[in-house]
């Protein structure tokens, strides 16, 4: 999970989560991780995170795992719920400013999710040109344009899309069972 601290740009990807709200309602963004335990100041880079999403009117599609614990206790999630959590998102958005290394991108790799990341050079050396990268100081409106043009034209995104849309069991029952026993009830 990436640690809520100011390099890690969190601030843009509400942004762009902003921008992605407007053309795909269903947009969403999730943070993973807790505040970095070694600067006090990352409490306060959260409050002001959530007041951005407020400010931009966004704040019920950012949610911040790290709030959602019992009681005061903080959830931290193990790697076993993250790779699950891969699982169900449909990209990455990694937009930090600086990394050691930059995992989350291998994760991502690993679980065949698409990296929309900062054009750094840890993600340049992990992800490759395999990875959708934007510059720094990129607009967040351009930036979610670029993540629905370059999701719409991924084949496997669109399959996958259209399974859990057409083959959920709500779905399956609402389309199919129900109007099967419907002249019956």
């Amino acid at each position: 999970p990436a640690r809520i601290t100011r390099r890690k740009n969190i601030e843009f990807a509400i942004r762009v989560t902003r921008a992605l709200s407007i053309q795909k309602p269903a947009a969403h963004l999730i943070v993973t991780g807790p505040p970095g335990p070694h600067n006090p100041r990352n409490v306060t880079y959260l409050a002001e995170l959530k007041r951005i999403s407020e400010h931009l009117s966004v704040a019920d599609r950012v949610h911040f795992l790290y709030e959602h614990g019992e009681g005061s206790n903080p959830l931290n999630l193990p790697d076993r719920s993250i790779a699950q959590l891969y699982r169900l998102v449909d990209a990455l958005i990694f937009p930090s400013k600086r990394e050691g290394f930059g995992i989350p991108v291998l994760e991502a790799g690993l679980a065949r999710l698409p990296v929309f990341a900062a054009d750094i050079p840890p993600v340049r050396e992990s992800g490759g040109e395999h990875t959708h990268l934007f510059p720094l100081d990129a607009n967040p409106e351009q930036v979610a344009d670029q993540i629905i043009f370059d999701l719409m034209g991924d084949h496997q995104y669109l399959l996958r899309r259209r399974v859990l849309r057409q083959f959920s069991w709500q779905a399956v029952v609402t389309e199919q069972i129900i109007p099967l026993i419907q002249p019956y009830l």
